[in-house]
């Protein structure tokens, strides 16, 4: 892992536990987004659920999604994927 990348997995370690409350529980990909402005979190959050250190699931029901919810998935493993947890 790059220097860049080990700074940026550790700005997602931030937002993330600021939007999740603690680990182990969902956070909307969106608003980990709109927390990291410029942050390539698709290739970043890719690496890290391929390593088993993240979860990615896709929103259950769809129909609840917004626009901009759709638009900020991460696309991994043929899905769209909405909401990360981390145990880390």
């Amino acid at each position: 892992m790059s220097s860049a990348d080990a700074i940026a997995k550790g700005r997602i370690a931030g937002a993330y536990l600021d939007l999740a409350g603690h680990p182990g529980q969902f956070a909307s990909i969106r608003e980990l987004r709109e927390a990291l402005p410029g942050v390539d979190l698709d290739a970043i959050l890719i690496r890290m659920y391929c390593a088993g250190e993240v979860n990615l699931i896709p929103e259950s029901a769809q129909q609840t999604l917004s626009e901009a919810d759709r638009r900020a998935a991460v696309r991994c493993g043929g899905e769209d994927k909405h909401w990360m947890s981390w145990e880390d």
